[in-house]
This record gives C-alpha cells, structure tokens and sequence, in this order.
C-alpha cells in the first residue's frame, strides 16, 4: 500500500531518481517551496537511495520532475489537488508564483508525463494495461440512492443528444465496443427515470454522504460527497465516432483512452484533460459542474499548503504568493 511517488531530477549529474513509499501524499506541497527548497529535498532523498528504473502506472500514485537545464517542473499527487480539479487550478497559479521562470505543470498522464519530460526512452514498460471488463449491463440509478458511478452524454447520428447516468463505472462502460454501448445506453434510457441533465454541486462546500436530487424537470443533481470533486465524464459522438472524456484524477484518462481504443478501435478516443468545461460546451449545457468561488479556493489551497508550517521563510513565501494570485486577478 502506502503512498508511492516517483521523485526525479535531471541535472549537470543526469537523471537521478528516487522511488519513495510514501511522498504521494505530500509531494504537491513538498515541491511547492520554489527550485532551491525542492531540489536540496530531492538531493536528500537520493541520499537515502537512488533507482535505476520509474514505477510504472500501476504502482504510481504521484511525484515530481524537475529538469534543471529546461527549467521545467512537473507534478502530481496529494489527496486534494490531485482530484479536485478548480483546487488544482489555483494551486498552480499559487506555484508558478513560487517558481518564477520556469515551465511549471500538472502531469495529468501521472507518470508518463514526468518520463517523458525526463527524456525515459521506456515509456512503454511503464504503461498499465488494465483487464478488459465489460460491464454485463448499464444499472439504472435506484430512486433510493441516485448518485451514478458514471455519466455519459450521446449526440446521435439525427442530432439529439442525450444523458444518461449509471451504477456502472467508467472502465465497465468503455469496455463495451462503442455499438454494445450504444445498444444499452438506449436501453438504459428506458429503463431508468428521464435525465434531461445533469449538475454537480459544488464539492468543497458539500462534505456529507453522496446524494441525488431528480427534480421535476428532468435535472440530476448530484453532490458527490465528503468533498469530493466528480470525477470526470464521457461523451459519445455518433456522427463523428469520437469518444471524449476528462478526468480529474492524474493518470486514469490514459487508462480509459487505452480501453477505448481496444475496444472501439474503429472510433477515435479525445482527452480533454482535466477540462470539464469541454463537455458542457458539447452538451450545450445540459452537463454542467458548480466550481466553489475562486476565493474559497485559495483559502483552501493556502490552508493545505500552510498546514504544519512554522518556517517563517516559508509562511511568507506563502503569503507573498497569495498576495500576488489576488494582485493578478485584480488586475
């Protein structure tokens, strides 16, 4: 178990790598103190031992990537940021403030991104290649608990779109050839009450157990609970034979896409990333996400950060941060 992350820097030296247990957790704020602080913390951690070879996909739950000669960071990990996606946003407004010149980024493909970034000749042996398990059918959502395990939109060759939500999760769903899929989504539709859209309620202003409202005009409102930003969606486009997601969660869009693309291979997979926005723009709406007020945000994000710090250097590198993200806004 633990919380294993790979740690990586390339230098004067080459590329030194340290796999840790348990840095994952923390490896977003860890890496937050500017180039200095992290790279002595990374010097420090190969002191302790260095790796020959990156954790792969499936055992990789975050790390950092710091490319000295191409002043280029990457990062992931960390429970919040790592899926709460208008977290993570102004978490690296917040960072590029205390990096200042250098490409600073999330690594939304996880550890693949920060092996490429590295120049890892490899990165297909540290490709995961999931078990194929299609789901046997699409659930409906019970009355009793309508909080859907995945959410899928459809243009339709005619033009019309519809929403559908399900208790199957989203590997059961893309590992449906895209026709198979089709097939039950119709189903589904049938067999389930009418969802004419879908909105997520704010997540950080939500913190009790998953719950769903289905409101007389055919809306889902679904908070997902505990705090929980959703974690992404997907949308089937007939005419077009795309398959789109985005995913909040580093690494599991690359997942999803390789499924997608063994089992509809006739269909093209697009990533959105982590750009939620992209699937209310293709639904005209009709999928919509309730983001926390930008301030709200930061005042979460600079908590999280400053938790347990008691180096004055670091509170006020913090603090200028925060005055600079407001400074920009204002401006």
């Amino acid at each position: 178990m633990g919380a294993p992350a790979n740690l990586v820097l390339v230098d004067a030296r080459g590329l030194r790598l340290h796999k840790d247990k348990w840095a994952a957790e923390t490896v977003a704020r860890d890496a937050f103190w500017g180039p200095s602080a992290t790279i002595a913390w990374l010097e420090g951690s190969f002191a302790s031992s260095t790796d020959d070879a990156f954790w792969g996909e499936d055992h990789c739950d975050g790390g950092v990537l710091v490319h000295v000669p191409r002043r280029v960071m990457r990062v992931f990990g960390g429970s919040d940021p790592m899926i709460d996606v208008p977290l993570r946003r102004v978490y690296l407004a917040l960072l590029r403030e205390t990096w200042p010149g250098w490409d600073v980024g999330w690594a939304e493909d996880g550890v693949l991104d920060l092996a490429r970034e590295a120049g890892h000749a490899d990165l297909a042996s540290l490709v995961w290649q999931p078990p194929i398990e299609p789901a046997s059918k699409l659930a409906p959502l019970p009355l009793a608990r309508l909080v859907p395990n995945a959410v899928a939109s459809v243009r339709w060759a005619d033009g019309r779109l519809g929403v559908y939500a399900t208790l199957a999760h989203p590997e059961a769903v893309l590992a449906l050839p895209a026709s198979d899929l089709l097939a039950r989504l119709v189903a589904l539709e049938a067999a389930s009450p009418p969802v004419r859209a879908v909105h997520f309620v704010s997540a950080r202003s939500f913190r009790g157990p998953p719950r769903g409202e289905l409101r007389a005009d055919g809306t889902l409102v679904v908070a997902s609970g505990g705090g929980v930003w959703p974690g992404g969606s997907l949308h089937l486009d007939v005419g077009a034979k795309t398959i789109s997601a985005w995913w909040g969660r580093s690494g599991n869009l690359a997942v999803l896409g390789r499924i997608a693309r063994r089992c509809s291979p006739d269909w093209t997979f697009v990533s959105w990333g982590s750009r939620f926005e992209e699937h209310t723009a293709a639904t005209g709406g009709r999928l919509s996400w309730d983001a926390p007020p930008e301030r709200q945000l930061l005042d979460d994000a600079c908590e999280l950060l400053g938790a347990g710090i008691t180096d004055p250097e670091r509170r006020t590198m913090l603090a200028r941060a925060r005055a600079a993200f407001l400074a920009r806004r204002a401006s």
